[in-house]
C-alpha cells in the first residue's frame, strides 16, 4: 500500500484490482466530466480504477463497469476515473503560490496520444491522462470553469514540452483521446469569482498540474522504453520555475 496526504493505493477484495483513492478532508465541491460524479457535484473521495482492454469489450457499458468497481472499493458516491495506466507510478505534486496552494494526482498513460483536431476514430490503442487538482480556497462555478482550462492548458504544456507525438498524425500532441480533469476545492460561501493566469490560484494550479504531469509522463517513459513514441522525446524534460514539490 502507498499513501500520500491521504492518497492511498489499495487492491480490491473481490478481484484483487488496484485502485487509487484519495480521501479529502470534507466533502468538497467538484467539476469534471468524469463518468462518475461528473459535472458539478460535492465528494470526500476520488477514486482512480485501473482496467485493462479485457475489461472494457463491445458490450461493456464503460459507466456500469466504473460504478460496481468504485463499489467494490469503497467509493461509491465519489468521483470516479478509470485507466490503464499502473497506478502505482501515479505522480503527485503541490504547488504555493501567495497564500494558495494547489494539489495535482495525475496518472498517465501515453499510448493513445493525440492532437486536438485529429480525425476521429474508435479507440485502438490505451493510454489516458487523469488529473485531479485540489485547491484550497473556494471557487465561483465560473471560476472552476476557468480552473479547468488552466488545468487543461497546463496538461498540454507538458505533453507538448516533452516532445510526445500524435498516434495517428504524428503532431506535436495535446494530451491523449480520452483524457479527464477534475478541479476540486472547499465548499463555502466567500467565493473567488476568477482563476486566471493573473490571479495566485490560477498559477498555483498550472504549476501544480505541470509538474505532476511532467513527472508522470517521466515515468510512463521509464517504464515503456520501447515504445515506438520514446524514439522522439528528449532526453531531459523541462521543469517548472515555480517551486514545486512532490508528496
Amino acid at each position: 500500500m502507498t499513501s500520500g496526504n491521504n492518497i492511498f493505493l489499495r487492491h480490491s477484495e473481490k478481484d484483487g484490482r488496484p485502485f487509487l483513492l484519495w480521501t479529502l478532508p470534507a466533502p468538497m465541491k467538484t467539476l469534471s466530466w468524469a463518468l462518475e460524479g461528473g459535472g458539478f457535484a460535492k465528494t470526500q473521495q476520488l477514486c482512480w480504477i485501473q482496467v485493462s482492454p479485457q475489461d472494457l469489450t463491445l458490450d461493456t457499458c464503460p459507466r456500469s463497469f466504473l460504478k460496481a468497481a468504485m463499489l467494490e472499493c469503497s467509493a461509491a458516491n465519489g468521483l470516479g476515473f478509470m485507466t490503464s495506466a499502473r497506478l502505482a507510478h501515479f505522480a503527485h505534486a503541490v504547488a504555493q503560490v501567495g497564500e494558495t496552494t494547489a494539489t495535482a494526482v495525475v496518472t498517465v498513460g501515453l499510448g493513445n496520444a493525440l492532437r486536438a483536431g485529429d480525425p476521429s476514430y474508435q479507440i485502438r490503442r490505451w493510454g489516458t491522462i487523469n488529473c485531479a487538482c485540489l485547491v484550497d480556497v473556494p471557487l465561483s462555478a465560473e471560476a472552476m470553469l476557468e480552473a479547468m482550462v488552466i488545468s487543461a492548458e497546463a496538461k498540454t504544456a507538458a505533453v507538448m514540452d516533452a516532445g510526445v507525438r500524435s498516434v495517428m498524425s504524428g503532431l506535436p500532441a495535446t494530451g491523449t483521446g480520452t483524457d479527464c480533469h477534475a478541479i476540486v476545492c472547499p465548499d463555502k460561501s466567500e467565493e473567488l469569482v476568477y482563476a486566471g493566469k493573473h490571479t495566485d490560484v490560477g498559477s498555483a494550479i498550472g504549476a501544480a498540474v505541470f509538474d505532476a504531469v511532467s513527472r508522470g509522463i517521466q515515468s510512463w517513459i521509464l517504464h515503456h522504453p520501447n515504445h515506438p513514441l520514446i524514439q522522439a522525446l528528449p532526453r531531459e524534460m523541462p521543469s517548472n520555475s515555480l517551486e514545486v514539490k512532490e508528496a
